[in-house]
């Protein structure tokens, strides 16, 4: 169910951040974003035919979903999709349309591990940068940690983020938010 509470300020969940964050300024949540199977779908392609590059595959109505639960539980885009071996600036066109662009961290992007396993370059991210509160975008079945697990919106590899996927991500963030509040 979705209503229309949003969180105040929160204090800091940075691991090696000692004052207070504001949740409006500083979203402290990560969301691990796959964009094949995800935000990039099938339909899209099917219906995008006028496009030519690489955002044909983009599902407008996907990322809309997610820049509307961004408006009520903010968050930090870091990409972790193939797609990040195009650059910052295909994976940023990517996410213009719906305004998600200008959400992406610093740090924009995963490290290809030496496994090639995505729970692994997760893993590396959240370390590198002292963080403890993500979700999980993605429609592959990896070894996922159970943390992870905890924290993963699987997706349709087809027809990428679902009502059922959205809803779970929107329960992970309020779970999130609530912990923060407490």
């Amino acid at each position: 169910m979705i209503t229309d509470t949003q969180p105040a300020a929160i204090s800091s969940r940075h691991v090696a951040v000692s004052k207070p964050v504001d949740i409006a300024t500083d979203p402290v949540v990560i969301m691990f974003l796959d964009f094949d199977g995800v935000i990039s779908t099938h339909r899209a392609y099917t219906a995008n035919r006028g496009m030519t590059d690489r955002r044909r595959w983009i599902d407008e109505v996907a990322t809309s979903m997610l820049m509307a639960l961004h408006d009520r539980f903010p968050f930090k885009i870091v990409v972790s999709s193939t797609w990040r071996s195009f650059g910052q600036s295909t994976c940023s066109s990517a996410l213009w349309l719906s305004g998600l662009s200008k959400h992406m961290h610093d740090d924009w992007c995963t490290n290809q591990s030496h496994d090639g396993q995505r729970p692994t370059e997760i893993d590396e991210w959240l370390s590198r940068n002292n963080v403890i509160d993500f979700v999980i975008l993605d429609d592959d079945n990896f070894a996922w940690t159970g943390k992870q697990l905890s924290r993963l919106a699987k997706c349709d590899p087809f027809n990428g983020l679902t009502w059922e996927a959205f809803c779970r991500l929107e329960n992970l963030l309020k779970e999130i938010y609530s912990d923060v509040e407490a």
